[in-house]
């Protein structure tokens, strides 16, 4: 059995509720040289889902917490492989390979800009988000769906929704319970056309998000109104259809859907 089998054998254990496998599992060598990997055949050449993440390790965080997240991770990747496609990661701590990502695509960026310094998260995500838009050289014609990697689809909606519309130029989801209605959005998981990811990225100061602690939550929905008074497609959404844990650094894991 390949690691990539055992580890969906793994996971539908895990939903049967079966933690003796999980227990059992943690410890399982990484292959560098493993090429396991099977590339789905791409309906829509066009979508391209980039996947963001961030490999901690000991002494940074537990060992539990870094196990977690890496299973998070193999269980985003093997969704969706499952639904048709082959993700695009990029990596924001680990600086080179080998890490579990090969197993499961070949498109694999390691942006090596993260700063711990920062106190601002958002800052270090657009920073990785810029190198891998380098890396990748993305068409403007692309439709770039943006995934945080520890998060999950539980259906095909989202990307059913983003397959029928082609025409489609940016699908977002707003964070409902945020005091102002259509202001801060979930960026863990949304789409925009190429030449509109670039243009978001190209318009953040950065050195202002740092220093005024701005949200790259807000700023993404700063950037979905002006796009609202042009002739673009935006579609906004009501759920992601995710199974999320919020944070990623505390165990046992929560999750809640989006």
């Amino acid at each position: 059995m390949t690691r990539r089998k055992l580890y969906l054998w793994i996971f539908c254990a895990l939903a049967a509720g079966s933690a003796h496998v999980l227990e059992a599992t943690i410890h399982m060598p990484q292959d560098p040289t493993s090429k396991t990997f099977e590339a789905p055949a791409q309906k829509y050449p066009q979508i391209k889902i980039l996947v963001t993440s961030a490999l901690l390790k000991r002494p940074m965080r537990p060992l539990q917490i870094t196990e977690m997240r890496n299973e998070q991770y193999t269980r985003t990747l093997l969704t969706l492989n499952e639904y048709g496609y082959q993700p695009y990661v990029v990596e924001a701590c680990q600086t080179s390979p080998p890490s579990l990502f090969e197993e499961f695509t070949p498109l694999v960026c390691y942006s090596n800009v993260n700063d711990n310094r920062l106190r601002n998260k958002g800052v270090n995500e657009a920073k990785s988000l810029i190198e891998a838009f380098r890396h990748f050289n993305f068409s403007d014609e692309d439709f770039i769906v943006k995934l945080t990697g520890r998060y999950c689809f539980i259906n095909r909606d989202f990307l059913n929704m983003v397959e029928q519309h082609p025409e489609l130029d940016a699908c977002v989801c707003y964070q409902p319970n945020f005091p102002i209605p259509n202001v801060r959005t979930l960026t863990g998981c949304f789409g925009l056309r190429g030449k509109f990811f670039k243009q978001f990225l190209a318009n953040l100061d950065l050195v202002k998000m740092e220093k005024m602690m701005l949200d790259i939550e807000i700023e993404l929905g700063n950037f979905i109104r002006g796009m609202s008074k042009t002739d673009a497609h935006i579609i906004i959404l009501d759920q992601l259809g995710l199974s999320v844990n919020v944070g990623g650094t505390t165990y046992p894991p929560i999750y809640e859907q989006w």
